[in-house]
């Protein structure tokens, strides 16, 4: 699920905001990626692989519950962020108010 959402952050980053120099200079996108990879290399590795880990113990479908709440969770934050681009028209510096649709 770490890796999914990561890759949904790149591909948001790639097909989905517009940046701007003052918004989002180059480097800040090293910043953010190292901030995941130090979340995801260093915090979950050592949670799993410590010495003293015990396994979670709730019934299966409380697992199938929480995957199926964070794919609904990063759906609408997909969505979010696609009403978000659509309040800057591309090549503008206008800016929009959100609505409920």
């Amino acid at each position: 699920m770490a890796v999914g959402h990561y890759l949904k952050r790149e591909l948001e980053s790639v097909y989905v905001h517009r940046f701007s120099n003052d918004t989002m200079p180059f480097y800040r996108i090293f910043v953010n990626s190292f901030h995941y990879w130090l979340l995801c290399g260093f915090f979950i590795p050592y949670n799993l692989y410590r010495p003293n880990y015990i396994e979670p113990s709730y019934p299966s479908w409380v697992s199938f519950a929480l995957i199926g709440c964070f794919c609904l969770f990063e759906f609408m934050n997909f969505k979010c962020h696609i009403v978000l681009r659509n309040l800057r028209p591309e090549g503008t510096k206008r800016r929009g108010i959100p609505y409920v649709t």
